[in-house]
């Protein structure tokens, strides 16, 4: 949200007067801090410790690993929240350097959950961490992550024709002081490549959510028949 829909919905506040793009954004990053230490919690409590380490084999080694990961993303998604409670205000000298940190952990924490559930699903090993977990999930998640990274491709050049086509401050109220009406100004051919550009964005948007949903239908499904 706060990458690909700041430019879209900007002007659009609700009730505490923030960006719908921050408090969406806030609010699933609190979710996943709280989800995260959830299952943080209940992994603990079943494995009884950091990790079932018994058998050396591939399968061993790869659970070590899986926890490891796990342990790092936890903490990351720990420290973003925090950061973000004691961010600077705009405009302040430390602002930037909070920017860059906080995109670099969240970004890091999303990377290495990936990376974390790959090892989980673990297809071909003899003692995956779920038992009974079909191997076709594995496959499942693969495409997942492909499409997921596409999505970001496409939203990242959206973003760029976004910003290109914008039309600068000063150019608009130049216009609206005397180079036309204001009905013309909002159908300047910038203003309406921008429209056009904000739908195809929603349509990305919505049709990407739809795909979240699905994902996470058939994986709760078949971890709930493993």
């Amino acid at each position: 949200m706060a990458r690909y829909f700041k430019l879209f919905s900007s002007g659009t506040r609700i009730c505490d007067q923030k960006p719908v793009w921050f408090a969406v954004h806030r609010f699933v990053m609190v979710s996943a801090f709280v989800f995260t230490a959830i299952a943080f919690i209940i992994i603990f409590v079943a494995v009884g410790g950091f990790v079932d380490t018994s058998g050396q084999d591939v399968s061993g080694r790869s659970r070590v690993t899986h926890a490891i990961f796990g342990i790092i993303v936890t903490i990351l998604a720990i420290v973003n929240p925090i950061m973000a409670i004691f961010r600077p205000h705009p405009g302040e000298p430390k602002r930037p350097l909070f920017n860059w940190a906080h995109r670099i952990v969240g970004m890091s924490a999303h990377v290495l959950s990936m990376i974390t559930i790959c090892l989980g699903l673990g297809a071909g090993e003899s003692r995956p961490l779920i038992g009974g977990l079909a191997s076709f999930v594995f496959y499942v998640m693969i495409v997942f992550i492909i499409l997921h990274y596409a999505f970001w491709v496409v939203m990242e050049i959206t973003n760029c024709v976004k910003s290109e086509g914008d039309v600068p401050m000063q150019e608009t109220t130049n216009y609206s002081a005397g180079k036309g009406s204001s009905n013309d100004q909002l159908n300047t051919p910038s203003n309406m490549d921008s429209d056009k550009t904000s739908r195809l964005t929603t349509m990305l948007f919505l049709g990407y959510v739809a795909f979240i949903m699905l994902f996470v239908f058939i994986l709760f499904i078949s971890v709930a028949v493993a």
